[in-house]
């Protein structure tokens, strides 16, 4: 039961960061080759999705009954969502005017993540490593230089938060399906490993049990002989053992 609940969970965070990855890659090529698409309408959109998010958080906390649960926050999350989409909808043009740095803490979170994928493939021994921690830190220090505005003018800085959501959705999907299977690949070598070690160690007790009852039975054999050859001493040696007994 519980493994399949880390199985669900792990299925259900790797989706979400799929969907996130391919909404930056829809995002940046509406943003990049369709002029008819503005900003302010993308605004709305999301603010849209982040009410419509939380309500169905907020609704899940109730279905699910998590208030069962002392670590479960799908409630408080779904309201601040709410409030935040609702605030975000009446203010459009303040977030319009920011969207840029958005994009540029977006990027910041998904490169950090790529960073936990380097550490992740580095901990199962995998190469790939190196090459995942040399995106991470590119990806990290172009949202940066987003956020703080490193460029002589904000058409170049545009253009550059556009392509980098190109670039780092398109990588995204692959390293999450890379490491979903390598995950899976690594958990499925760690279980044979230790049914290696029980069978192992269930080898080694066997004989030692038979050594065990070969003596006992030897002990018996003993025993009767001696009864046979010397009857006194063997009803002595009886008689002592119900004392002892009792």
């Amino acid at each position: 039961m519980k493994e399949q609940q880390e199985i669900r969970g792990r299925m259900g965070g790797t989706l979400l960061i799929l969907s996130s990855a391919a909404a930056f890659i829809i995002l940046g090529l509406l943003l990049l080759f369709v002029p008819q698409v503005q900003v302010a309408y993308i605004c709305y959109f999301l603010c849209a999705v982040l009410i419509i998010w939380g309500i169905v958080l907020i609704a899940r906390y109730f279905v699910t009954e998590a208030y069962r649960s002392i670590g479960e926050y799908g409630f408080s999350k779904g309201v601040l969502l709410v409030i935040l989409g609702m605030c975000a909808l009446v203010r459009t043009d303040i977030f319009v005017e920011f969207f840029i740095a958005a994009l540029g803490i977006c990027l910041l979170l998904s490169g950090i993540t790529k960073l936990q994928y380097a550490v992740d493939l580095k901990s199962m021994r995998d190469g790939i490593w190196v090459v995942m921690l040399t995106i991470s830190l590119v990806v990290m220090g172009g949202s940066i230089a987003i956020i703080l505005d490193f460029f002589p003018d904000a058409e170049l800085r545009r253009l550059f938060a556009y392509y980098l959501l190109i670039v780092d959705g398109t990588i995204g999907l692959a390293a999450n399906l890379y490491l979903y299977i390598k995950i899976g690949l690594f958990q499925k070598d760690e279980r044979q490993k230790l049914e290696a070690e029980e069978s192992v160690k269930q080898e080694i007790a066997e004989p030692e049990k038979q050594t065990g009852s070969v003596k006992s039975d030897s002990g018996t054999e003993d025993f009767k002989a001696a009864s046979e050859s010397d009857p006194e001493a063997a009803s002595g040696n009886q008689q002592i053992q119900q004392e002892q007994k009792k």
